[in-house]
């Protein structure tokens, strides 16, 4: 009886890697694809280091952690392996810290065809400062995109939208043209929902104030929107997802050993 029992726990301790991972998603890198830059712009690696300038053209792949930051006549328009498009804008500092998405198959559909995202993906972004425009495709019920600054965090849902972040954690406007997004001010125990055609001002004392939509931000979120997703329309989804398969080696494979240095 206790041989059979030994023989139980051997084998449940041999399928319990394989059983934990029973029905999770292929996660794997998100990809993060300059599709502009425009005047001064500079990106650094995740290591803080300078990129390689012909590591940072039109189409390159950013590397996952890196920060862009634009001058006073620079912008950057990013398009993530989701089908969302983003603009920093002029004077602005970002860093795309985490982003992950489902591995999917594709053809030659393009961006353009889309009206959801083409797998699950969570993403997070930290503005540190500047003007920050975003179309999002709709969102899968499992994903999640947060963009987190110096007075709080906006998550988002599938929307279209500006945050304007003033240097050293001063206020904050957020003005959405389309759906909703839910932003939770630093310190707060919940979110403030702000829909279609409505702002959210955050003060220097970080209290929300909502408002009506500022109708010199509703332009520049169309104009921003409407300009990033036209340079990314004739991009196919297989493109994006052989750029996530390159990526995926950078990724260790379940289970498997780092190497250590000898004592």
């Amino acid at each position: 009886m206790k041989t059979h029992n030994l023989k139980l726990t051997i084998l449940w301790l041999a399928l319990a890697p394989c059983l934990s991972l029973w029905g999770q998603a292929d996660m794997r890198k998100g990809v993060t694809i300059i599709a502009e830059k425009v005047g001064v712009t500079t990106f650094h690696g995740p290591d803080g280091k300078p990129l390689p300038a012909a590591d940072v053209e039109k189409n390159d792949v950013l590397p996952l952690g890196s920060t862009i930051q634009t001058g006073a006549n620079g912008r950057v328009v990013l398009l993530f392996s989701n089908g969302t498009v983003a603009t920093l804008q002029a004077n602005g500092k970002l860093m795309v810290k985490n982003f992950v998405q489902e591995a999917f198959k594709a053809g030659a559909e393009k961006m353009a065809d889309l009206q959801e995202e083409p797998s699950e993906s969570s993403m997070d972004l930290n503005l540190d400062f500047g003007n920050f425009v975003v179309g999002t495709k709709k969102l899968k019920k499992a994903s999640t995109m947060n963009i987190a600054m110096p007075v709080g965090t906006a998550g988002i849902r599938g929307t279209q939208f500006q945050v304007a972040q003033q240097p050293g954690g001063g206020p904050m406007a957020l003005d959405v043209t389309e759906s909703t997004v839910a932003f939770t001010p630093k310190g707060a125990a919940a979110p403030t929902p702000v829909g279609p055609n409505r702002g959210l001002d955050i003060g220097v004392g970080g209290i929300p104030t909502a408002r009506p939509i500022s109708p010199a931000a509703a332009r520049n979120v169309n104009t921003a929107n409407a300009g990033a997703f036209a340079l990314t329309a004739d991009v196919s989804l297989g493109e994006v997802s052989a750029k996530m398969e390159e990526a995926a080696p950078a990724e260790s494979e379940p289970g498997e050993a780092e190497e250590t240095e000898p004592e």
